[in-house]
């Protein structure tokens, strides 16, 4: 064993890891390198669900090992988290204060990947990264806006899978 890599596996982290043990490009031939242009299918592909099933799956069986409907109470903590630290990061941005920013991300990051909201933990680090960017709000007020699209829909995944569980359609959903 050479490395290794702990759960929630991120791509950045395995692009990371796997780049000290493969070949740099640069050694191969130019006809060898893949062009780095996402494909037409790429381009039109549906995005990522909002929540990993295998990770909801491990959720429901902590629940169900404990006889309760953990993932309800889950999913109910990610939502108002969520809201509080989306909030404290449009604050952060409006002041602007790039530590207060990242924390919130960090913080927000990490309740994404262990209920599984990888697309919303990704983004989260994405804006850790840009709070170090001396020119914070221009990047940080667009991921915030991806990052507020990605929370409701994790919310809203993670909202229809605790009413499935108990045979119910939530308000406001349709079917």
């Amino acid at each position: 064993m050479d490395d290794y890599i702990s759960k929630p596996v991120s791509i950045e982290v395995m692009r990371s890891c796997l780049a000290q043990w493969i070949e740099p490009l640069e050694r191969h031939a130019p006809s060898d390198v893949v062009s780095a242009a996402p494909t037409m299918a790429e381009q039109s592909a549906p995005l990522e669900p909002a929540i990993d099933q295998q990770r909801l799956e491990d959720l429901r069986d902590l629940g169900t090992a404990t006889n309760s409907n953990f993932l309800a109470l889950l999913a109910d903590m990610f939502a108002t988290d969520g809201a509080a630290g989306l909030g404290a990061m449009r604050e952060a941005l409006a002041v602007p204060a790039s530590a207060d920013l990242r924390e919130a991300a960090h913080k927000l990051k990490g309740a994404s990947a262990n209920i599984g909201a990888n697309r919303v933990a990704a983004l989260c680090g994405e804006l850790e990264v840009a709070a170090a960017d001396p020119d914070l709000a221009k990047t940080a007020g667009t991921l915030l806006d991806e990052l507020e699209t990605e929370l409701a829909r994790a919310n809203d995944s993670l909202a229809h899978s605790v009413a499935a569980d108990l045979h119910v359609v939530p308000s406001g959903a349709a079917g």
